[in-house]
């Protein structure tokens, strides 16, 4: 098969008699105004990117914490009783995608991002492949097959695994290009940029990934390099702590130091090995192309998606040979194999809760690497056109056995238009057409129907980013005096988990919501065990509606919204004892709407409270008693291993004195405390590392209280009680991160200056 190279001549296709090309800017606008295609498809086809992860997790806390300037580690209150949620790594307030939300309401923000990254993704990898000599066409092939192939548009909810993902073949031209300070400088920014995009598993694999390159790659000029190397990966650690330290202080009291993997571990199974040619197998995805029905397996379009492009498929077919005589070849087709086989579960790997199906970004990478090469390498022979239409034919019969046998509407027409504009690319080349124009144009083509198919970001305008129903109408009752919800009560919502994160900007607080690092005391109080360990949304342990329970008292919820439309166990327990006159459960004497039930627990502890008894017992303990201890939170407070005496719980009295809430805010609150004597403030405000204490302007330490609860001494007397969050970890991770981002622009200065 023949092609035009780019001054007019004929040769065969796969050859390369040209030197490698600089990189053209005209090369650099093409591949990025395809990447951006699908997010501008979609906006005009009424889409916006805000499904999945970006609408249930991402977007309602970006929009949260960019409503007001706020610290690192700010205190969310109004989702989980409260949490950190400046120190989940997940969040990465500091990675500069991030600050798109402070700017840009947060679906035009989403979506701005959702064109940015495969835009960076497509421009690093065309640098690279240039710099391989991989020439324009296989440049051009290799970059748009990463971008918008299966790993990155697949992956569109999840801005973490975005974002690290993007810089992969930034990092491998740093390796590839540079030396001496300016590799320092240039290795030491990507590596930050990938820490900083705080995803934990993909963050590490695509770090792994560069320092395979490094050691393979780089063997010829190890011995002067490797140095320079160390400094640079060191350089983005430094840079990366900023997002890590202060997850690193927060994961042992929060789920993650007691829950194992909360979903089924996606595996790339031998049946799902077809995905890699038909993304839309067992159906699935929510772009405005996709198929409605939704995969029924674990592993299906999201995780478990690694398309490339059929061309790509084509040329690694017809061209292998070519590939396997290089060295760069070898490499990149043996980190390929290698994903598929670890995606499978069959190695033994430590990459984390979600794999080992996420090692598919060494897939995508690997094998839009080996395509360029394919296509942009001088194998030494020719490649017939017969080789190559054999090849077409072959995955063409293949392809389409499985639409037509096993997959979908959505899949078939997919397939159809993929080979249908490959082939007709293939044939124009042959007849003498430029491969420069027509293959990445019919890869793109190609790629982008993929996108608008699979893409999982990709949900209606109008039915997305906004409070669901439950918490819209949580926040009318809590706001009606007519339904006499004590002040200050937080909602326990018995429906999905699903958008609940969207409290924070109703500003409803509530016992639930999604996080990876849930503190331990709400999950532990509530019985969550599994899944809501991670994501506190389902609350179905009956007996927290029990008299003896005062799980839900402490965590002081004062007002249940049941969805009616859904079955619930804890539901029905509540209307039970409402139902038979409980003075605790009551129903709200305010009309409910159709489908919902409102009760109230008049048994709700206040903000803060005195009690002088104490009993000193470990944390687990304290969860046990108070959820089925039949304690009274308002005569006696169990302390972790406090070191004072205290009567037996059954004689104590309730307690002289009372405390005033002065003030409230997200990271400080102010207590006004008349103690008839000697006495331990207790508050139903979560306990975290950050959180300090003053009383009358002197700091005073702060004790667990109930098992996850602040509680500080006082004396007799009248007292100003402040708390407030001020965490100084990550603190610290700023400075470094600062630090290292000044170091490497300076080792850069000095690189371009000549300086040794």
């Amino acid at each position: 098969m023949l092609r035009r190279d780019d001054t007019g001549g004929r040769r065969p296709l796969g050859a390369m008699s040209e030197p490698p090309p600089d990189p053209r800017a005209a090369d650099l606008i093409a591949v990025v105004a395809i990447a951006v295609a699908p997010v501008v498809l979609e906006a005009l086809a009424g889409y916006v990117r805000a499904g999945l992860d970006l609408g249930w997790f991402f977007l309602p806390l970006w929009e949260w914490w960019f409503e007001r300037p706020r610290f690192l580690g700010g205190w969310n209150p109004w989702l989980f009783a409260g949490f950190p949620s400046g120190s989940d790594p997940q969040l990465a307030v500091l990675h500069p995608f991030t600050f798109l939300y402070a700017v840009l309401p947060g679906v035009v923000a989403s979506g701005v991002e959702g064109a940015l990254v495969p835009a960076v993704a497509a421009a690093g990898m065309l640098l690279y492949l240039t710099r391989l000599g991989c020439g324009r066409t296989g440049s051009l092939v290799g970059a748009l097959s990463f971008a918008l192939g299966g790993y990155l548009a697949a992956h569109a909810p999840h801005p973490g695994i975005e974002r690290a993902a993007m810089m992969v073949p930034w990092g491998l031209l740093a390796i590839e290009s540079l030396d001496g300070r300016a590799l320092v400088a240039g290795l030491g920014l990507v590596v930050g940029a990938i820490l900083l995009a705080g995803h934990p598993q993909v963050s590490a694999l695509a770090v792994v990934l560069l320092l395979l390159h490094a050691g393979w790659l780089g063997r010829p000029r190890a011995a002067r390099r490797w140095p320079a190397l160390v400094a640079g990966f060191a350089l983005g650690a430094v840079i990366g702590a900023a997002t890590w330290l202060p997850a690193l202080q927060l994961v042992p009291t929060t789920t993650r130091a007691i829950a194992g993997p909360v979903f089924p571990d996606p595996t790339l199974r031998l049946a799902d090995l077809p995905m890699l040619l038909l993304p839309l197998l067992w159906g699935g995805g929510i772009g405005p192309l996709a198929d409605p029905v939704r995969s029924p397996f674990a592993c299906g379009p999201v995780e478990c998606t690694g398309y490339p492009g059929i061309l790509v498929w084509v040329a690694l077919l017809a061209a292998l040979a070519a590939v396997v005589r290089t060295r760069h070849g070898r490499f990149w087709l043996a980190v390929a194999a290698f994903a598929l086989v670890a995606a499978t579960g069959a190695l033994p790997l430590p990459i984390g809760v979600r794999g080992p199906a996420r090692i598919l970004l060494w897939w995508n990478t690997g094998i839009a690497i080996a395509a360029g090469i394919a296509l942009g390498t001088d194998p030494g022979r020719r490649s017939p056109r017969t080789t190559w239409a054999l090849a077409w034919v072959v995955l063409a019969v293949l392809t389409a056995l499985l639409a037509f046998s096993r997959a979908g509407s959505g899949a078939v027409i997919a397939a159809t238009v993929s080979f249908g504009v490959t082939g007709g690319a293939l044939l124009a080349v042959a007849r003498g057409a430029s491969a420069t124009r027509w293959l990445p144009a019919a890869l793109a083509a190609d790629l982008l129907i993929f996108s608008l198919t699979i893409a999982p970001a990709a949900a209606p305008s109008g039915k997305t980013a906004r409070p669901p129903d439950g918490i819209t109408l949580a926040g009318e009752v809590l706001s009606d005096p007519a339904c006499g919800v004590p002040v200050g009560s937080r909602v326990l919502l018995l429906t999905s988990f699903e958008g609940l994160d969207w409290a924070q900007t109703a500003r409803v607080p509530i016992v639930q919501g999604y996080n990876p690092l849930v503190p331990q005391g709400v999950a532990l109080l509530l019985g969550q065990t599994g899944f809501g360990l991670e994501s506190v949304g389902e609350v179905g342990d009956v007996s927290l509606v029990d008299d003896r329970s005062a799980a839900l008292d402490l965590l002081r919820v004062g007002l249940v919204v049941r969805d009616l439309t859904r079955p619930s166990a804890v539901g029905d327990a509540i209307a039970a004892a409402a139902g038979r006159g409980d003075p605790r459960w009551q129903v709200a004497p305010c009309a409910a709407p159709p489908g919902a039930a409102l009760f109230l627990n008049r048994r709700v502890r206040p903000l803060a409270w005195l009690v002088g008894d104490v009993v000193a017992t470990g944390r687990g303990a304290a969860i046990t008693r108070m959820r089925d201890g039949g304690l009274d939170p308002a005569r006696v407070v169990l302390l972790e291993n406090a070191a004072l005496p205290g009567e037996d719980e059954d004689g104590a009295a309730p307690f002289e004195g009372g405390v005033r809430v002065a003030a409230s805010g997200d990271d400080e609150l102010t207590l006004h405390v008349e103690a008839g004597h000697d006495a331990w403030v207790v508050t139903s405000e979560l306990a975290a590392p950050g959180w300090r204490a003053q009383v009358d302007g002197v700091e005073v330490a702060i004790r667990v209280a109930n098992g996850g609860f602040r509680a500080v001494r006082v004396a007799a007397g009248s007292h100003e009680v402040r708390f407030s969050y001020e965490p100084w970890v990550p603190r610290i991770g700023l400075l470094l991160g600062v630090a290292g981002i000044l170091g490497a622009l300076l080792l850069w200065r000095g690189s371009r200056r000549g300086v040794p």
